[in-house]
């Protein structure tokens, strides 16, 4: 009977050109949300659950391979400062999953966030409707 991890590897056909680039932090909600849904799709959505945690031996072995793909990836199209900080600070370890969780982090906390919000609430309550 073949392993969880083996399925992995033997599964669908992975793509890492598959997932968009960031290269801008501003652009993070949309990126975010392209990410995810591939990830999704190549069966890596436990990378990026933040509440995922192996319950046993063959979780933890195949969450491992699904780490090691994840920060392949993302040490491709991470091209922010903060991504490539991320990558640093992560590649010893190579825990996409931190990693992600880290980069959600600094998204929701960064200044390039409270300035999206200013600019979104300024343009909410300064459009004025057409009334034709």
């Amino acid at each position: 009977m073949a392993t969880l991890a083996q399925v992995f590897e033997k599964g669908i056909k992975r793509d890492p050109t598959a997932f968009p680039i960031l290269k801008v932090q501003k652009h993070f909600v949309i990126w975010q949300k392209q990410f995810e849904t591939i990830a999704h799709g190549q069966n890596l959505s436990n990378v990026i659950d933040p509440n995922y945690a192996p319950q046993n031996q063959e979780q933890r072995d195949l969450f491992v391979l699904q780490k090691n793909y994840m920060f392949s990836v993302f040490s491709t199209v991470l091209q922010t400062d903060k991504g490539i900080d991320l990558i640093a600070r992560h590649g010893a370890t190579r825990d996409a999953h931190q990693l992600y969780q880290d980069l959600v982090q600094h998204a929701k906390d960064s200044t390039a966030a409270d300035i999206e919000i200013n600019a979104l609430v300024d343009f909410l309550t300064n459009s004025r409707l057409d009334s034709t």
